[in-house]
């Protein structure tokens, strides 16, 4: 009879209260760990060796992420390619030094910065533009003559550049072909962009 009473009367049994405030604790509970997700750094929201804020996904490949990433000193916008430390076949730190054996040249991105980004290994180099294969299919899937023997003049010429150095690029493809970030799209002036695949081998 209390029981009904106490029903009837608008108030909640002890059973009934001890599950409500359970509920709320479950949900304050998982609202505080999401929270605490959500502030977490993720390799967007780091900023790299004091100065490079990286951006958001430019790409996924073998190697890792490619991403976007501004030097906060001068506005530069670049490239970041981050390498998880405990990859099975690190390869970042060896791209890394066949960039350092080729030196600076017009036909390849400039290396700024190698090291270690929080559990990523990090190489910052410069944002090309656009590659051969999305520009062939820009233009319709076909080039004038003028571009074709452009683009092959250019290539024979970054390739001996790079053999010159001992190293033989075997990786060549029209994805792999990258131009400069200033461009004429009708002359397609290319440089080759060892971003998303770089597989060099020592001549001996």
């Amino acid at each position: 009879m209390m029981m009904v009473l106490r029903e009837e009367a608008g108030q909640d049994s002890p059973k009934t209260n001890a599950r409500q405030q359970w509920t709320k604790l479950f949900a304050v509970r998982k609202f505080l760990s999401l929270s605490h997700a959500t502030q977490r750094k993720t390799p967007a929201e780091l900023i790299f060796h004091g100065k490079y804020k990286i951006g958001k996904k430019i790409a996924n490949g073998a190697f890792g992420q490619l991403r976007l990433v501004k030097n906060i000193e001068n506005g530069d916008d670049l490239a970041i390619k981050l390498e998880p430390v405990n990859a099975k076949i690190p390869q970042l730190f060896l791209e890394y030094q066949f960039y350092k054996r080729l030196g600076p040249d017009n036909a390849l991105p400039r290396v700024y910065h190698f090291g270690k980004c929080g559990k990523y290994n990090a190489m910052v180099l410069d944002l090309l533009g656009p590659n051969v294969e999305d520009l062939f299919n820009y233009c319709g899937r076909e080039f004038s003559l003028k571009s074709t023997l452009q683009i092959a003049i250019q290539l024979m010429y970054r390739i001996q550049k790079i053999h010159d150095t001992g190293l033989v690029y075997r990786d060549i493809k029209p994805e792999n072909l990258l131009v400069g970030k200033i461009c004429d799209l009708k002359d397609h002036v290319i440089h080759i962009g060892i971003f998303q695949h770089l597989v060099l081998t020592l001549i001996t």
